[in-house]
Order: structure tokens, then sequence, then C-alpha cells
């Protein structure tokens, strides 16, 4: 864990999915900025390594043996979480809300609000680049980190209903045609957060004759510009340039060197979440609940687009 807790004000914690996320920082920065106004901490907890449920819920178990007046879950495994240290929390009677990731619906008792974006709209954003560059459609490649992150499947859920058109399309049901969109059979692509795995499967897909379009629902390939630029450069030159391929991230706040890969057309868009935001917000709902207030159920952060259009 990376703080200890203090003796003087309230103590509220951010659980992210791991320690040295950039998004989840910025995150923590966002809370701690704004409970230091009040004369309260905003511990970050987690471990450094790839994310997953198990350390996470370990690390969450430990914090709850200290005083602290509230914390915040940004979820890898619901099922797990809620089986685990989020009932002991509950049993605890310490104030939970989820950020960034919520709790499946059958487990959302165990939290008192959700702050953070609408992941199947962020889903639906992506979907609406894609097709705003490809309008005929084509032969789409989804990235994600793992099967089991809830807000990264409503990510996919809400690309694949945009460009279907089918509100009912099911969770593990691919594009298969809809609308001029299909997923080849290898895709989507779980790089389990690890970014040089990533541009791994990048590099596969993007090179591969039948893809046309690579969306990306997390920052993964981006997180080292440099390499990243390494592994498209050709394709910059044979298929991005001429738009017969289009790259589309979903990512916090980008770094500038991140802003640059769109700046030098190294990709076609970013769509946003403002991770410091959310931040605040988390400190202020729990602020409210350690004070026995109400929270809404929902506190909605927007998101936003940048294009290599835009430059």
């Amino acid at each position: 864990m990376s703080s200890e807790v203090s003796a003087e004000g309230k103590v509220f914690v951010i659980a992210g999915k791991n320690i040295n996320d950039i998004n989840f920082i910025n995150a923590w920065n966002g809370c701690r900025e704004e409970a230091e106004k009040y004369g309260d901490t905003c511990m970050h907890i987690g471990e450094p390594d790839h994310p997953h449920f198990r350390i996470q819920d370990s690390v969450i178990s430990r914090v709850l043996e200290k005083p602290i007046q509230g914390i915040a879950v940004s979820v890898t495994n619901s099922e797990y979480l809620a089986q685990n240290s989020l009932r002991e929390a509950y049993d605890k009677n310490i104030p939970v809300v989820t950020f960034d990731s919520d709790l499946d619906l059958e487990h959302q008792y165990l939290r008192k609000g959700y702050i953070g974006p609408d992941n199947l709209e962020f889903g639906r954003a992506l979907a609406r680049e894609a097709q705003r560059y490809q309008p005929e459609g084509g032969n789409i490649c989804l990235m994600s980190g793992a099967v089991f992150d809830p807000n990264l499947n409503k990510r996919i859920l809400g690309v694949r209903r945009e460009l279907s058109g089918n509100e009912n399309l099911d969770r593990d049901q691919k594009l298969d045609g809809q609308n001029g969109w299909k997923e080849p059979v290898r895709c989507p692509w779980y790089n389990w957060d690890n970014y040089e795995t990533s541009l791994q499967q990048m590099w596969e897909a993007i090179y591969r004759a039948e893809i046309d379009v690579f969306v990306s629902v997390g920052a993964w390939p981006v997180t080292n510009p440099e390499l990243y630029m390494d592994v498209i450069s050709p394709a910059r030159q044979l298929f991005l340039e001429s738009k017969e391929k289009t790259i589309i991230v979903g990512i916090g706040t980008p770094t500038e060197d991140q802003m640059s890969l769109l700046q030098k057309q190294y990709l076609h868009a970013y769509v946003i979440i403002d991770f410091t935001e959310m931040g605040r917000l988390v400190y202020h709902r729990l602020k409210s609940l350690s004070e026995g207030g109400d929270i809404p159920e929902w506190t909605r952060t927007s998101n936003r687009v940048l294009r290599w259009d835009d430059y």
C-alpha cells in the first residue's frame, strides 16, 4: 500500500485495479488534492503487478483492518470481490463506492453509488468514430484487457450495439455482418493489461489484410508512445494516411507524448475519460457518506473525443 493512515481528519481510500496505472494515479491525485482542502486524507492502495482480482481483493481486505471512513473501488471481478472483500466491508458498515468500473447489477447492493462514465456509451463513442472513418463498415478488431473486467465488457458491448444497430445484442455476440461490420475469428484480442502484449497483438491485427478498423477500449497500445511509433510507422504510410485502415483508442487524459501520436497521425482518434475529475467526485461522495448523507446512485462523468482531423 502506498501511504499510511493519517491521525488527523477523515481517511478515504482509492483502490484501483493496480497502483501504477496512470489512470488510477490521476484519480488518486484528484481525490488527494480535494481531501487536503478539507483536512482529510485520500490513500491510494494496490500492488504494482498486472491487475488481478485476487490481488485487488487481498489489498482491499488488508486496508479494511485500518480505521478508514470509506473506500472507492474500480472493480476487476464483480463476483469474486462481492463474495470476499466487499462483503467484508458491507458487514463492517464501511461505506463503499465504485468508480470507473462498477459491480454487476446483482452485487450493487454492496456499494452506495457509482462514480464514472457510462461504459456502454463510451463504447458507442468508440463505435461512432469507427463509423466516421469507415462509413460503409468493414472488418473490425476489438482489444480489451481481461475477459472478466465489467467496465471493459460494457465498452465492447457498446461498440457492438452501436455498429449493429441492435439494442438487444447479447453480451458475447460478435458482429457478423450487421450494417457491414464483422469481427474476424481471432478478435477480440485480450492483452491482460500488458502493453507489450497489446503491441504484439496490434501488429498482427493491423498488418493482416482483412482488418479495416482496430479499436482498443483502453490505452494499452499507447502506454509507451515510442514503442507504439516503432510498431505503427510502416502502417502509417501504407494504410493510415489514406484512411484505408483506422485506429481508435480509449484513454484517460493523454500525456504530451500520447497527444503527439494523434498530432503526427499515428492513430485517428482518442475517446477520453477524465480520471482526475473522477477522483475529486469520489472524495466528495465518500465524504458525504461519512457524514451520514445520501449520494446519487450514479454520478456520471463525461467523455470527449479528439481526432487527428483537429490538428
